[in-house]
């Protein structure tokens, strides 16, 4: 069952990440407010609250099934996550062709495409680093790798694909040298390790919800203590980061009872999270797009002009391609035809 509380928070994510890149892309992190430097500063947490709610997802539909079939498993989430992507990697291709002089940083060679496309960690054709042409689907390296990981597990039946998930994310960071190429690069990092704290998760709400104490006012709790471990006072390592993401995830979990569903600010938050995976691939394109045509030396009304006109093009580009790309009835059809004659050969 989807929860709502957990697509607001998937809408939060999604948003502090746009805007940290906005940051990036105007003032290349360097803007003195509050707002600027919290936005340049912390808004990349969001990709850690992506990674600790995918293993929590995946707790909930691992277990929720008796016998889940890691073919068919993979498949849907292959599903899930190529038509978007390639979507907006081809269109960022497209991009880069029509607009050479405003992305002469950005190049591409069909290696790097083709590499691209199916996960493959590689270095950037300009100098980035191990990213992909389109430079957010980095996450999805990671994303994939899980999948794939989980995938395999489940031929040991659900019981124990969790369990087995878990152990080999653990020591793969451990038992892989950062030296080795770079095609590794996934393996020997330890931002897999999220997707356990949020199997984790998945694990505690299971066992100990129950308990009166566990309610929306544990849950405010918990994500005020998330906040408060983020802060500038602790520090922003990959340990607070994780940590945080936790708590934020199993703190929206336990105020779900008390959300209206009714609420028209709730529905649109909903929305948001629905539409999250649209906006997260779309804005960079975006941003480049805007940047392109208003410059980065934005001062005043200009400067809020750009930000609200920027903020409206993610939506409605975002709505289009959840609409027409996501929820395809042509992505539906392959993806039960692919299913289909996986039985058919059983």
């Amino acid at each position: 069952m989807k929860l709502q509380s957990l697509q607001i928070l998937r809408a939060l994510a999604a948003w502090l990440v746009v805007y940290h890149h906005f940051m990036q892309v105007f003032y290349n992190f360097n803007y003195n407010s509050f707002l600027g430097e919290f936005f340049s500063y912390r808004g990349g947490f969001g990709v850690d609250v992506f990674f600790v709610l995918s293993g929590f997802v995946m707790y909930s539909s691992i277990n929720s099934n008796s016998n889940t079939s890691p073919v068919i498993f993979f498949v849907k989430r292959l599903f899930r996550i190529f038509p978007a992507y390639w979507f907006y990697t081809f269109s960022f291709v497209f991009l880069i062709l029509l607009i050479p002089s405003g992305l002469s940083e950005r190049v591409f060679t069909l290696e790097s495409l083709v590499l691209s496309l199916f996960f493959i960690p590689h270095q950037n054709p300009t100098g980035l680093g191990v990213y992909p042409l389109l430079t957010v689907g980095w996450t999805l390296n990671f994303e994939m790798m899980f999948y794939l990981i989980l995938s395999v597990c489940l031929f040991w039946g659900n019981n124990k694909a969790l369990f087995l998930c878990c152990i080999i994310i653990f020591f793969l960071p451990l038992v892989i040298p950062s030296q080795v190429d770079v095609i590794f690069y996934v393996l020997n990092s330890i931002k897999l390790w999220q997707f356990i704290f949020g199997i984790f998760v998945g694990l505690f709400i299971s066992k100990y919800t129950n308990i009166p104490f566990f309610n929306y006012r544990t849950g405010f709790f918990f994500i005020v203590l998330a906040f408060f471990v983020i802060s500038s006072f602790f520090g922003y390592g990959f340990v607070q980061k994780t940590l945080s993401a936790t708590f934020l995830v199993l703190g929206f979990i336990l105020i779900e009872p008390i959300l209206d569903k009714k609420n028209f600010v709730v529905r649109f938050l909903v929305k948001l999270g629905d539409i999250s995976y649209s906006t997260y691939l779309s804005h960079v394109l975006i941003l480049h797009v805007f940047v392109y045509m208003f410059g980065n030396d934005l001062t005043g009304l200009g400067e809020l002009s750009v930000l609200v006109l920027m903020s409206c093009s993610v939506y409605f580009v975002s709505i289009l391609t959840y609409n027409y790309v996501e929820n395809s009835s042509y992505v539906d059809f392959l993806r039960n035809k692919v299913i289909r004659l996986k039985f058919n050969n059983l």
